[in-house]
Parts: C-alpha cells; sequence; structure tokens
C-alpha cells in the first residue's frame, strides 16, 4: 500500500494475466456524479435510519419452526406501524452494521477510480442483466448516509441517500399479483 496524504490508499489486487482483462469500458470518472440526488422523498430525507428493534424483526420475520420451511407472510396487522404505513420500505441499521459499514468503507474507499476494477465490474453487471432479462442492473456500494451506484445497465450512475437506494424502493405485494 502507498501513502498518500499521510493516509493509507486502498489495496486492490491486479491480476497480470491478459486473459482476465475486460473487454468492456469502465465509466469514465468524469461522468461521475458527485452531488446526492434524485432524492424522490424530501420529507424523510433528512431524517436518520432508525435501528431495527427486536419487536420489528420478530414480527416482519416470524420464527420457523423448520428451516426449510417457506416463508410464512405476516398480515398486516402484525407488522409494526412503520411497515404498514404505506408500500414504502424504511431501511434500518441491524446490529453491528455501523461496524460493517465503517471496514466495506475502510476497503473499498478509492474503488470509484480503480479503473480495472470498475471494467470488470461493469462487465459482471452486464452478464447479469444479460442472463436475468431484467429491465436494469446496478452494483453499487452502501455507505452510512448514500447508495453509491457503482455501474449500471440502463441507470444512469448516481449518489442516492441511503433511503433512495433501489432495494428501499421494494414494493412489497400479494403473491400472485403483478
Amino acid at each position: 500500500m502507498q501513502l498518500t496524504n499521510s493516509h493509507c490508499a486502498a489495496f486492490f489486487p491486479k491480476a497480470d494475466a491478459a486473459v482476465l482483462l475486460s473487454r468492456h469500458a469502465a465509466p469514465a470518472l468524469a461522468e461521475r456524479p458527485t452531488a446526492t440526488a434524485p432524492i424522490l422523498d424530501p420529507e424523510h430525507a433528512q431524517l436518520p435510519l432508525d435501528t431495527l428493534s427486536e419487536e420489528a424483526l420478530e414480527s416482519v420475520y416470524p420464527e420457523k419452526d423448520n428451516d426449510w420451511a417457506p416463508a410464512p407472510i405476516p398480515s398486516q396487522t402484525q407488522c409494526p406501524s412503520e411497515c404498514n404505513a404505506s408500500q414504502y420500505l424504511f431501511p434500518a441499521l441491524a446490529r453491528n452494521e455501523r461496524l460493517r459499514l465503517t471496514m466495506v468503507f475502510y476497503y473499498t474507499r478509492g474503488a470509484l477510480g480503480d479503473e480495472e476494477l470498475m471494467s470488470r465490474l461493469q462487465e459482471k453487471v452486464l452478464i447479469a442483466h444479460e442472463t436475468v432479462g431484467w429491465d436494469f442492473a446496478i452494483a453499487g456500494l452502501l455507505n452510512h448516509n448514500t447508495y453509491t451506484r457503482m455501474v449500471t445497465v440502463n441507470l444512469p450512475l448516481a449518489v442516492l441517500p441511503r433511503r433512495e437506494s433501489t432495494c428501499a424502493h421494494t414494493i412489497n405485494q400479494s403473491p400472485g399479483v403483478g
């Protein structure tokens, strides 16, 4: 690791084999957004994430007797008020998540500037997009406050508030609807 401004630079192992070179160009560093946007939910954007309580965890993810049994779907009355107020899922900080996110930041800082890593991620996202057949594919990093779309297919690159991350916009639907 090299020292940069009295900080250790992030370490990304490099493969020397020409076989491993990616055919896909990484998104240019100049094209990357620096501002946090778009904010689709301005009412809640400045609110900190709640800690996931054991009661909420048990009500949303009820215990099962058999690990291989299908997950039970809780009724609306079983869900905590913050879950059933609307169909917008608010993320919550799980146990030890601050430590995990700090470690992720430590090991991934500088990742956006690593052209080889970004081109390989772009290739993986393209493969996932082609394989699954969804409208878009994303690889990103989640930190304490933001979600950064590192590489995408059919979506713009963005730095989003954590509440605006793609998974936070999952819509709950009854089975068979859609």
